[in-house]
């Protein structure tokens, strides 16, 4: 069984199915890859190279994207458009990241014999390992023209968020990519921050941040990959736990760090009431927004 693909739209603090311990609604948070699971239901390679498909599949996916001048344009406006009607006059910065879905997940829409199988998808080929790769060099290019066009339609604040940053040559790696593909970190202003998904990104925070601009703590994942965790397996269930001393210390180093740079922290996590430890860290260590799962 796979992770579950992060909320694709998330309203730092008002969306029904988030709480947060601001009361503003100034952040809009993305998933690209929630967007692509619930509007588009395609593998963002179908529309690149068509892939061989049964005729049910080659018939859905002629239906989606009916009407459209091409796949891609149909992915590009498709999920552009649903992030700028979520923009609200009182929204000031909108978040966006790109795809962090592993080739489970990836494997499982339409077009997805175009995903390479992996023995251990979760600690596969996935957020910057991914879009560095020559197969998926297109598929970055897609997400990118969908950065590039909310930003040329809002006056908000558009910023992007690389998640899997597993090391420094990620790191800059994904900033030379991002300049190729014409969205140069600074330029206009333009932010782009990493999310702590593995220790090791955590624990090279401070490093790390002198590529970035601001840091995105994923407690869920960084849970799992701290303590060898798959939270959808039930015989290990009862293992997952965002409050062992481990994944506090590495929570308590990756803010520390972000405070240290004066860079803006934002942390998600699952049921945050149920987690009273995480909860008063991030209150001491004084994390700037929370996305917490109801």
């Amino acid at each position: 069984m796979t992770d579950t693909i992060l909320p694709t739209l998330t309203r730092v603090a008002s969306l029904p199915s988030y709480q947060s311990q601001t009361d503003s609604e100034a952040t809009l948070y993305v998933s690209i890859a929630g967007l692509i699971q619930e509007h588009l239901f395609y593998h963002p390679k179908a529309v690149i190279k068509a892939p061989k498909m049964s005729d049910i599949d080659a018939q859905s996916l002629a239906i989606i994207i009916e009407g459209a001048a091409d796949g891609k344009t149909h992915f590009v406006d498709t999920l552009a458009n649903e992030i700028l009607a979520n923009i609200k006059a009182s929204t000031k910065e909108v978040k966006i990241a790109f795809s962090d879905a592993d080739s489970a997940a990836f494997s499982g829409l339409l077009g997805g014999q175009l995903e390479a199988h992996e023995e251990n998808p979760k600690m596969g080929v996935r957020g910057v390992t991914r879009f560095a790769s020559d197969a998926s060099t297109e598929q970055f290019a897609l997400e990118c023209e969908v950065i590039k066009k909310v930003i040329a339609a809002t006056t908000a604040s558009v910023q992007i968020v690389v998640p899997f940053v597993r090391n420094l040559s990620d790191a800059a790696t994904i900033i030379d990519r991002l300049a190729i593909q014409g969205l140069p970190r600074g330029l206009n202003g333009l932010q782009v921050h990493f999310v702590c998904d593995v220790p090791a990104a955590a624990l090279m925070a401070d490093k790390l941040l002198q590529y970035f601009d601001g840091l995105i703590i994923n407690v869920d994942t960084l849970t799992q990959f701290t303590l060898g965790v798959d939270k959808q397996n039930e015989a290990l269930e009862h293992h997952f736990d965002p409050q062992n001393e481990a994944v506090l210390h590495l929570v308590g180093n990756a803010i520390q760090a972000a405070n240290k740079a004066n860079k803006p922290v934002l942390t998600t996590i699952d049921e945050l009431a149920q987690n009273p430890r995480i909860q008063e860290l991030l209150e001491q260590l004084t994390a700037t927004e929370v996305v917490v799962t109801a």
